[in-house]
C-alpha cells in the first residue's frame, strides 16, 4: 500500500473488511446454501427483505447522532433515501444511487457533480449553497477524528445489518411472534409485547412479564391488558383514536408518563391487534415509527402462517351465539356439538345477559377486554359482542360461582366499567338462549324506567310490571312464568316427584295446611316436608304477597293458556 495516504489505505481497510466478514459468513453451511438459490428463492428473499426487514436510511443516521448528543446535526433530504451500500468518498469511487457516501468539509463534490439518488454522510459544517434536489446530504459537526466518525457510522450499518439479517431468518425460516417480540426489545431498547383482536397477549410474557401489568384469563390460558388500564383508557379520546390508526404511531397517554411505540396490525382491514413498545429504559422517537411498521407486517405473516387467531371452539361458540343474538336460526345439532368441546350440555342451567353502556360508545377496545375480564373473573361463563352490547351465557350446572358470587362479581365489574347489565332469568335448554337474550335487553329496558341510577338489573325483578303492562305479548308464557316453577317441573319429572302441584295446591288453599293435605290426599307431614323441599330448591319466600301473586298468576296463565 506504499504510496497511498491515509484516507485511501483506511477505504482499502475498509473494503477489505466488508470483503472478509463476507468470505466468513459464505464459509458457513447455511450462507453456501444461499449461494446455491434458484432465481425464484433469489427473488422471494429480496421480498422478504423489502416487506418486512427495518431499512437503513440518512434520517436514521441522524437519530442516532441526535439521540447521542451530537449538535450540528442538519438532514438535506427532499426524501428519506433507503440505503444499501457504504463507502468512503474518494476522487476515483463513481456514485451509485442507494449507496452512503462519507467524506469531510471541503471534500463534498460540487453540486453539479453529485449523482441523482445518492446519499453522502459529511463530517462538518452544513455549506452555504442552497439544497441539492437531485441527492441527500446529512451533515454532522462531529468534534473527533475523521477515522472515529467513519467507525461509528460503521457500527450503526452493522447494527441494523444484523437485524435485517435476523428479520429475514424469521421471515424465511419458522419464526414465531416470541421471536419477533424478543427482537423488537433488543431494537429499541424497551420493553414489547404484541397482542390480538380480542387483547390477548401472544408474545412476551415469558420475557417482559414483569414489566407489564397483564391479567391471566385462565379460560382462553393467556394473558390480558388489565382491565382497569382499559377502563382508564375508555375515557381518553385520544387512546380510541388509536384503534383506527394505519403505520407506526407514537401514543401519549394522560395516565401515564411514558410514551408508547405502537402498530396496529391490519388484515385486509380487519383489525388482528397491535404490536406495542414501551418506553421504559430508553426514549421512542419519531424514526422509529417507520421501523415498528416492518416488525408489524413480521408479526402478522407469522400469525397468518401459523394461524393464530380464536378460531378456538370458544370463539367458534361465541360465532354462533352472535348469530343467535342477531335473531338468525342456527340448528341444534351444532349447537350441542359447540358447547360439549366446551364440556357444556345443552340441558344444562343458563341464565343470560346484556351490558351496555348508558352515555358513550363500547369501543373495540372496551368491549373485547369486559368480555375477557368478565370470562376470567367468573367460571363457567362466555361473553361475547353483538350491536353494540356485550352479550354473555353463565353456565349454572358447571361454574364454581353460585348466583349471589356471581352478583357480586358482575356488580363490581359493571360499576368498574361505569356499564349497566340485565340479566334474563335461569333457563334450562340451551337452544332457548335467543329468547333470553331479549329477556336481559328488557330488564335493561325497565331497570331504565323504573331503577335508572341502578347498575344491575335482574329481569324477574320487573316481571310482574311486565306482565302487567305487555301480558305474554311480547316475552311468550314460557318467558314470564315464574322460574321457581320451571325449576319444580324439571325437578319432578327428573325425580318423579309432585312438587310444583303441591305448592299450586297450597297457594289455591290459601296456605292453610289443613286443606291443601286434605285436597291432595297425602299426610300433613308428608305436606310438610314438600314445602321444605320446595324452598329449599328455589329460595321461594312463601310469606311474601307479591311473590304469591306472581306465582299464582304463572298458574293461572298456565291454566288457561295465556
Amino acid at each position: 500500500m506504499k504510496g497511498l495516504q491515509s484516507r485511501d489505505c483506511f477505504a482499502v481497510l475498509f473494503g477489505m473488511r466488508q470483503a472478509a466478514e463476507l468470505h466468513g459468513r459464505s464459509n458457513s453451511p447455511d450462507c453456501r446454501r444461499s449461494f446455491c438459490r434458484t432465481a425464484g428463492e433469489v427473488d422471494d428473499m429480496a421480498e422478504i427483505a423489502e416487506k418486512y426487514c427495518v431499512k437503513i436510511t440518512l434520517r436514521v443516521l441522524a437519530d442516532y447522532f441526535l439521540a447521542g448528543g451530537t449538535e450540528g446535526v442538519e438532514l438535506e433530504s427532499r426524501r428519506d433515501v433507503q440505503l444499501d451500500g457504504i463507502q468512503i468518498l474518494t476522487g476515483n469511487i463513481s456514485q451509485k444511487p442507494g449507496t452512503l457516501y462519507i467524506c469531510q468539509e471541503g471534500e463534498l463534490p460540487a453540486p453539479e457533480r453529485r449523482k441523482a439518488g445518492a446519499a453522502f454522510v459529511v463530517q462538518g459544517e452544513r455549506e452555504a449553497a442552497g439544497p441539492n434536489p437531485a441527492c441527500s446530504i446529512l451533515w454532522v459537526r462531529y468534534d473527533g477524528p475523521f477515522l472515529d466518525f467513519v467507525n461509528e457510522i460503521q457500527a450503526v450499518w452493522d447494527r441494523y445489518g444484523r437485524l435485517r439479517e435476523r428479520m429475514m431468518e424469521i421471515a424465511a425460516g419458522d419464526g414465531s411472534l416470541e421471536d419477533v417480540c424478543e427482537l423488537a426489545m433488543e431494537h429499541f431498547q424497551n420493553p414489547a409485547f404484541i397482542h390480538d383482536e380480542y387483547f390477548n397477549i401472544l408474545a412476551s410474557k415469558e420475557v417482559t412479564e414483569d414489566s407489564f401489568h397483564f391479567d391471566y384469563n385462565q379460560s382462553t390460558d393467556s394473558f390480558t391488558e388489565s382491565i382497569e388500564l382499559i377502563n382508564l383508557f375508555r375515557t381518553d379520546k385520544n387512546y380510541k383514536k388509536t384503534l383506527q390508526t394505519v403505520g407506526g404511531q407514537i401514543y401519549s397517554s394522560e395516565f401515564s408518563e411514558n410514551d408508547a411505540l405502537y402498530a396496529n396490525l391490519w388484515d385486509e382491514g380487519l383489525y388482528r391487534g397491535r404490536i406495542v413498545v414501551t418506553q421504559q429504559e430508553s426514549a421512542v422517537r419519531a424514526v422509529q415509527k417507520g421501523e415498528i411498521c416492518c416488525f408489524a407486517e413480521l408479526a402478522l405473516e407469522i400469525m397468518k402462517r401459523r394461524n393464530i387467531r380464536n378460531d378456538n371452539e370458544r370463539q367458534r361458540l361465541r360465532e354462533i351465539f352472535e348469530e343467535i343474538a342477531e335473531g338468525r336460526q342456527v340448528e341444534a345439532a351444532d349447537l350441542q356439538s359447540s358447547v360439549q368441546k366446551l364440556g357444556w350440555d345443552i340441558s344444562d342451567s343458563y341464565i343470560a345477559g346484556c351490558i351496555v353502556a348508558p352515555d358513550e360508545e363500547i369501543t373495540r377496545l372496551s368491549v373485547k377486554t369486559i368480555c375477557s375480564d368478565i370470562e376470567r373473573k367468573i367460571s363457567g361463563i362466555l361473553a361475547f359482542s353483538c350491536g353494540g352490547c356485550i352479550y354473555f351465557l353463565l353456565n349454572l350446572s358447571i361454574s364454581e360461582a353460585g348466583l349471589e358470587d356471581f352478583r357480586s362479581k358482575m356488580s363490581y365489574i359493571i360499576r368498574e366499567g361505569l356499564l349497566k347489565a340485565g340479566i334474563s332469568t335461569a333457563f334450562h335448554h340451551l337452544t332457548q338462549c335467543g329468547e333470553y337474550f331479549v329477556q336481559a335487553l328488557g330488564a335493561l329496558e325497565y331497570g331504565r324506567h323504573y331503577r335508572p341510577t341502578d347498575w344491575y338489573h335482574e329481569f324477574q325483578t320487573y316481571l310482574l310490571p311486565c306482565w302487567l303492562r305487555e301480558g305474554t305479548s311480547r316475552f311468550g308464557l314460557d318467558l314470564m312464568e315464574a322460574p321457581a316453577i320451571r325449576l319444580l317441573k324439571k325437578y319432578d319429572r327428573e325425580h318423579e316427584t309432585e312438587l310444583c302441584p303441591t305448592l299450586e295446591t297450597f297457594l289455591n288453599c290459601e296456605r292453610s295446611c289443613t286443606l291443601a293435605s286434605q285436597v291432595l290426599k297425602i299426610h300433613r307431614s308428608t305436606l310438610l316436608y314438600r314445602l321444605k323441599r320446595i324452598t329449599e330448591l328455589t329460595g321461594l319466600n312463601l310469606d311474601d304477597q307479591d311473590t304469591r301473586f306472581y306465582l299464582n298468576l304463572s298458574f293461572y296463565a298456565e291454566k288457561y293458556q295465556l
